[in-house]
């Protein structure tokens, strides 16, 4: 499901009229941006996504890159944002690295594989929800997000509760470890 009508969704359960209009005429992305209720909850959507990706559930890449010498691969050039790098190969056989904050160093030029954990990107809804959990769950950390932004605490409180308690139960099908969402 894109991001969209995860958006869309939430709009309807905070009477965001004016967001789901849009979403149901098929505004572009201009008009769509053009809308601070659909911004701040694709805002939202971005904060929920980072949480998930680096607590609940970490999304792996794989990408080649050829490496001159000097052996630097800026994270710039990663088609995704990396949060950690897991490994480097050269024809099948472990690279060493040594990380940078903004770049990794091989020893090696030729084409390498760096495997990497990433933070998916969530600019303008039109992305799909990479994550193996409900979009209930999402819509409810975008809620939790959007009240705790409106200062209205005690439903931010509520929200993320809901949020807490769909991560919880989605770890009891699948036995993954995930740290809780702390609250507001």
């Amino acid at each position: 499901m894109k991001f969209k009508q995860i958006i869309k969704n939430t709009a309807e359960i905070l009477g965001l009229s004016d967001v789901v209009e849009l979403i149901n005429e098929d505004a572009t992305i201009e008009e769509l941006n053009n809308n601070s209720n659909y911004r701040l909850l694709l805002r939202c959507s971005a904060l929920v996504v980072a949480n998930l990706a680096t607590h609940y559930s970490e999304l792996t890449a794989t990408q080649r890159f050829n490496v001159s010498v000097g052996g630097r691969i800026d994270f710039s050039s990663f088609d995704n944002p990396p949060i950690s790098i897991k490994s480097a190969r050269q024809n099948g056989e472990r690279v060493r690295f040594t990380t940078f904050i903004d770049h990794i160093i091989v020893p090696r030029t030729g084409q390498v594989d760096v495997v990497y954990t990433y933070l998916p990107k969530v600019t303008t809804g039109d992305e799909i929800n990479p994550f193996p959990i409900p979009h209930a769950t999402i819509e409810y950390g975008i809620l939790a997000e959007y009240a705790f932004i409106q200062g209205m605490m005690c439903e931010a409180q509520v929200w993320n509760a809901k949020f807490g308690e769909m991560l919880f139960s989605v770890k009891q099908k699948n036995g993954k470890s995930i740290k809780m969402p702390e609250s507001f």
